[in-house]
């Protein structure tokens, strides 16, 4: 008897690009809403794709292959930044990969890799133990959220390393049972995630803290899934998150606070 398809047996992926208006524009963080895919849900983390009207089908009269690769498993779905297509994936059950893609032709430009491996709970076992979050780019660096709690910034171009941030070691929080899950968030010249059992704001051309909050347990009932995301509250430029059992909000100029007596909870 074969067993039943689960996400473990279908863990590798295929990346493929076609004719579509999504993959036709040029992306950078930030910029006007026909822009690409440069993070997690989009240029404005809103899921929504700005441009040309879609067909009303997505049919062979509407599509066209382009290119196709294949991809090991992952959680992570690809951002599109310029000429580049960057994708993320777990080899071997010991890495995390990150390899950047031609737009136009699928040809591999780089890849850069690390160990990186991390055994999730038994019940969730089925669910997969490959990397969760989705980088970002701001056109010149690439911010990837690996499974150990580890946030690595590469050069966009050719894939070296400018700079990593090990949460569990340099912050002495506990490793995330299911691994780090946030999605990069960047935003002028800082990088937010929900990782090192708290909400981090990193400056993103250094990777120096400044400024930590919402600090909990960590490891199996701490550590947020959620990925952060930019909103305009008054005019205060804020920025909001799920974290745990409740929304918090906060603003950028936070540096030194305490946390928690300075989060403003506005949902939850």
């Amino acid at each position: 008897m074969k067993p039943k398809p689960t996400a473990a047996t279908h863990a590798f992926a295929t990346l493929a690009a076609l004719a579509l208006p999504l993959i036709t524009h040029t992306a950078v963080v930030g910029d006007e809403p026909t822009a690409a895919w440069p993070q997690w849900r989009g240029p404005h983390r809103d899921g929504r794709v700005a441009g040309p009207v879609w067909p009303d089908q997505l049919d062979a009269d509407h599509l066209r292959l382009l290119w196709r690769v294949e991809l090991g498993p992952s959680y992570s779905g690809p951002i599109v930044v310029a000429d580049r297509v960057f994708t993320t994936e777990t080899r071997d059950k010991k890495s995390e990969a990150v390899t950047a893609f031609d737009r136009t032709s699928g040809k591999e430009l780089w890849r850069a890799e690390w160990e990186g491996a991390l055994s999730v709970p038994f019940f969730a076992k089925s669910n997969g133990d490959w990397i969760r979050a989705t980088p970002a780019c701001d056109g010149e660096s690439l911010f990837v959220a690996g499974m150990r709690d580890v946030l690595v910034c590469l050069d966009a171009q050719t894939g070296n390393e400018r700079w990593r941030f090990d949460f569990v070691k340099q912050l002495k929080a506990p490793l995330p049972a299911f691994g780090l899950v946030c999605s990069p968030l960047v935003e002028g010249d800082a990088v937010y995630v929900q990782a090192g059992a708290s909400f981090v704001r990193l400056n993103k051309r250094s990777g120096e803290v400044v400024w930590r909050t919402l600090e909990d347990q960590g490891g199996m009932w701490g550590s947020a899934f959620s990925s952060p995301v930019m909103v305009d509250l008054a005019g205060s430029g804020s920025s909001s998150c799920k974290r745990g059992r409740s929304s918090r909000g906060w603003t950028p100029w936070m540096a030194g606070c305490s946390g928690r007596s300075r989060s403003r909870r506005f949902a939850g």
